[in-house]
C-alpha cells in the first residue's frame, strides 16, 4: 500500500477505509474545481483527466485505492440524483414547446443510431452482428453535461440548450429500454418486432406514469408542510423512491425519475414551496448534482486502461467515427421532420446537435454490466470505454470553437451585444453617482471632479446612443428587454411587500400568499 492509502486504512481500522477513499475522491474533486478556475478547461473533462492520472498511478503501484464504477453504483446511486436534478430544473413550458423534436431525437433517433452503428461495424469492420447491435444500443445514450456547461458559459440560445438537455434526459430512458430488448436478442437469438414495440411502450410509458404519479403525490403532500428541511428530505425520497418503485414494477426507473423530477420541479415548486423552501431546494439539488457529476466523471477516468486502448486504437477509432457519422446522418434525416412537426431548427444548429452528443457514464455502466456469457463482451467494453474517452475529450474540448465557427455563439449575437452596451451605460452612470457623492461627502476638489465627470458624461452619452441604435427591429433584443423589465418590476414589487410587512400594513400570512403569487409570475417569465 502507498503511504496515503495506509493513512486512511489505519484511521479507525478497516471499516473506515471506504470513508478514506471517499475523502480522497472529494479532495481530488475540490482541487480540480479550484484548478479549473485558473485553467481554461471544462470541469468535467478535467475530472476525467484527473481520474486517468489516478488510474496511471494505480497501474504503476504508486497508489492503492479501490476505485470502482460499477453498474449498481451508477444506476442506484448516481443516476437517480443526476436525472432528478436535471428534470427538477427543466421548465415545463420550454419542454412542452420543444417536445416534438426532442422526442424524435430521443426515441426515433436512438433506434436509428443503434441500428446505424451496428450495421456500420458489422459490414465494414466484421464485428458479429449481435455484438454490434448491443454496442450500438448502449453507446446511443448521450451525456452532454460538459457541453451544457459550455452552452451556459457562452450564453448559447436557450432553445438549443433545451433541445440538447431534453434529448439527453429522454434519450437515457429510451436507450436503456432498447438496450435491454437487444441484449435479450443477443443472448437468446429470439426477436419479435411486435413484442419489442409493445415492450418498449409498456416499459417507457409505465415508468413515466409511475414517476408522474409519485411526483404529483409528493407535490400535494408538501402543500401541508412548511419546513424546508422536511421538504428537501421528501424530494430526496422522491428521487430515489421513484426509480426503485418503477424498477420493482418492471418498468423504466430512468423514465420514472425524469417524470417525477419534471412534475415536482414545476407543480410542486408552484403549489407547495415557500420562497425560502425554493431557495433551499435549489441549493441542495445544485450541490447534489455537482457532487454526483464530479464523482462519476472522476471514476470514469479511473476505469480506463490507457495502455489497452493504445494497443487497440484502430477498433476504437473506427467505433468512434461510426458513432459520429451515424449521429450526423440521423440528425440530417430527422431535420426535415422538425419542420413538419415543429418550428424549424436553424441549419447551423444541426452541426451543434451532432457534436453535442457526448457519451458518458450510462454507456460505461451498461457495458460493464454485460453478462459474462455474452460473446465479444471484452471487445464491446473496450470500444465503449474508448468512444467515451474520445467523445469527452475531442468533442468536449472543441465545442466552444465549434459553436463560434457555426456562429451560434460569439460577439455578433444581438443579445450579447445588447448586454455589453447596457453594461457600459450602467458603469458610467454609476461612476457619475459616486463622483457626486464624493464631492458632497469628502469635499472632492472642483478640478479633478470636473475632469472625471466630463469623461464619464461623454462616455455615458456615447453608450446611450449606441444602445438606442442597436437593433430596434430585432425580436431577440425586444424579448430580452421585456424579460429583464419583468424581472426587475417583480423584484421591486417583492421589496415593496416586505417593506409593507415591516411597517405592519399587511400580515405575515398575506405577505406569504402575495410573494408566492409574484414568484410564480417571475418563474413564468423564466419559462415555467
Amino acid at each position: 500500500m502507498s503511504s496515503l492509502s495506509l493513512i486512511f486504512a489505519n484511521i479507525g481500522g478497516d471499516h473506515s477505509y471506504g470513508v478514506g477513499v471517499l475523502l480522497v475522491e472529494l479532495i481530488i474533486v475540490a482541487v480540480v474545481a479550484l484548478a479549473v478556475k485558473y485553467v481554461k478547461l471544462p470541469y468535467t473533462i478535467a475530472l476525467v483527466a484527473a481520474g486517468l492520472g489516478v488510474g496511471i498511478l494505480r497501474a504503476q503501484n504508486f497508489l492503492h485505492l479501490d476505485l470502482k464504477l460499477t453498474p449498481e453504483l451508477v444506476f442506484t446511486i448516481f443516476l437517480p440524483a443526476l436525472l432528478f436534478e436535471a428534470a427538477f430544473n427543466l421548465h415545463f413550458r420550454a419542454l412542452k414547446e420543444n417536445i416534438r423534436p426532442i422526442s424524435l431525437l430521443a426515441v426515433v433517433g436512438v433506434v436509428m443510431a443503434a441500428l446505424g452503428v451496428a450495421y456500420t461495424l458489422h459490414y465494414f469492420v466484421g464485428v458479429p452482428f449481435a455484438a454490434a447491435l448491443v454496442f450500438g444500443a448502449l453507446i446511443s445514450a448521450t451525456d452532454p453535461i460538459s457541453v451544457l456547461a459550455i452552452f451556459k458559459e457562452l450564453k448559447a440560445p436557450s432553445r438549443i440548450n433545451i433541445l440538447v438537455e431534453g434529448e439527453s434526459l429522454l434519450n437515457d430512458g429510451a436507450a436503456v429500454v432498447i438496450f435491454k430488448i437487444i441484449l435479450v436478442f443477443a443472448l437468446t437469438g429470439l426477436f419479435s418486432l411486435s413484442h419489442s414495440l409493445v415492450s418498449f411502450a409498456v416499459v417507457s410509458l409505465g415508468g413515466l406514469c409511475v414517476g408522474a404519479g409519485l411526483g404529483y403525490l409528493v407535490s400535494q403532500l408538501i402543500r401541508h408542510v412548511d419546513d424546508h428541511l422536511i421538504e428537501v428530505t421528501l424530494s430526496t425520497i422522491l428521487a430515489y423512491g421513484s426509480y426503485l418503485a418503477a424498477e420493482h414494477f418492471g418498468v423504466s426507473g430512468v423514465m420514472s425519475v425524469i417524470a417525477a423530477g419534471v412534475v415536482f420541479g414545476n407543480l410542486g415548486r408552484r403549489v407547495g414551496m415557500s420562497p425560502n423552501t425554493r431557495m433551499m431546494m435549489a441549493v441542495f439539488w445544485e450541490y447534489i448534482g455537482f457532487l454526483m457529476n464530479s464523482l462519476v466523471f472522476l471514476l470514469i477516468g479511473t476505469q480506463v486502461d490507457l495502455s489497452l486502448l493504445t494497443r487497440e486504437y484502430k477498433i476504437v477509432l473506427v467505433a468512434f467515427l461510426a458513432v459520429i457519422v451515424v449521429r450526423a446522418i440521423v440528425v440530417a434525416l430527422l431535420a426535415p421532420l422538425f419542420r413538419l412537426v415543429d418550428k424549424p431548427i436553424p441549419f447551423s444548429w444541426h452541426g451543434a446537435l451532432v457534436w453535442a452528443g457526448l457519451r458518458g457514464s450510462i454507456s460505461m455502466a451498461l457495458a460493464m454490466g454485460l453478462p459474462e456469457t455474452l460473446e465479444n463482451r471484452q471487445s464491446i467494453i473496450l470500444m465503449t470505454f474508448g468512444v467515451v474517452i474520445l467523445s469527452l475529450f475531442l468533442q468536449g474540448l472543441t465545442m466552444p470553437v465549434f459553436l463560434r465557427k457555426l456562429k451560434i455563439v460569439g460577439v455578433e449575437r444581438p443579445v450579447y451585444e445588447y448586454e455589453k452596451r447596457i453594461g457600459r451605460v450602467l458603469i458610467h452612470a454609476r461612476a457619475l453617482q459616486v463622483l457626486r457623492r464624493l464631492k458632497e461627502e469628502l469635499f472632492l476638489r472642483e478640478k479633478p471632479y470636473e475632469e472625471l465627470v466630463s469623461f464619464h458624461e461623454a462616455e455615458l452619452k456615447k453608450a446611450r446612443e449606441a444602445l438606442e441604435n442597436l437593433g430596434e427591429d430585432q425580436s431577440e433584443i425586444f424579448e430580452e428587454q421585456k424579460s429583464d423589465a419583468e424581472k426587475l418590476v417583480t423584484q421591486a414589487q417583492m421589496h415593496s411587500l416586505h417593506h409593507a410587512a415591516e411597517r405592519g400594513l399587511i400580515s405575515d400570512e398575506a405577505l406569504e400568499d402575495l410573494i408566492n403569487e409574484l414568484a410564480e409570475t417571475l418563474e413564468e417569465g423564466d419559462g415555467h
